[in-house]
């Protein structure tokens, strides 16, 4: 799976499910209408920044910008983490909303 056309599609998905134009939807993170179209077909790489700033915008956890099989192996991931002491903090963008 491309990485960067899963988060393009999942950009596009928010965007057209709130009726937004290319050109509102970047002037959020500062791009043009271009770079936005780029993102969403995933010819373009969307900065982390960029991703918690989107994240905020639409009111979603930055995890759902990454497929399920991801998801799934960091879970994982911080689930064997955690049973050696570390606890991984509150999702980015839960943390920057309240």
């Amino acid at each position: 799976m491309n990485l960067h056309k899963f988060i393009g599609g999942k950009l596009k998905e928010l965007r057209l499910k709130r009726q937004l134009s290319l050109e509102k939807v970047g002037r959020v993170v500062g791009v043009t209408r271009m770079s936005m179209s780029r993102y969403e077909r995933g010819t373009s790489t969307v900065s982390l920044d960029q991703l918690i700033q989107f994240a905020i915008f639409f009111d979603i956890d930055i995890a759902e910008f990454f497929p399920p099989s991801i998801r799934a192996s960091e879970l994982e991931r911080s689930r064997r983490a955690g049973a050696n002491g570390y606890h991984s903090p509150k999702t980015v963008g839960k943390d920057l909303r309240e």
